[in-house]
């Protein structure tokens, strides 16, 4: 009985390590822009500066500095050309 929930411990603490620390990587990839000023955001190749607005509720967003989006490439199904109908009398 011992052993099994000793095995059940580490078992928990791995799945859970495992669970985080992609959701901690993620983060901190995000927020390398965040809270960055307007011309710090302009220096930094993958930041985007976005100017405030309203929403349509009336809301005012204010200024801040975010990741640029990264562009899949290759993702997409390609194209296919349109083939001529074949002939109906054949």
């Amino acid at each position: 009985m011992k052993q099994t929930s000793r095995s059940n411990i580490i078992f928990v603490t791995l799945a859970a390590a495992f669970t985080v620390l992609p959701l901690s990587q993620s983060a901190s990839a995000a927020s390398q822009c965040k809270g960055l000023e307007i011309k710090a955001c302009g220096a930094e190749s993958g930041c985007s500066w976005i100017n405030s607005y309203k929403t349509k509720k009336g809301k005012t967003i204010n200024a801040y500095c975010r990741t640029k989006p990264v562009k899949k490439s290759g993702t997409s199904a390609p194209k296919t050309s349109k083939l001529p109908e074949a002939d109906k009398n054949s």
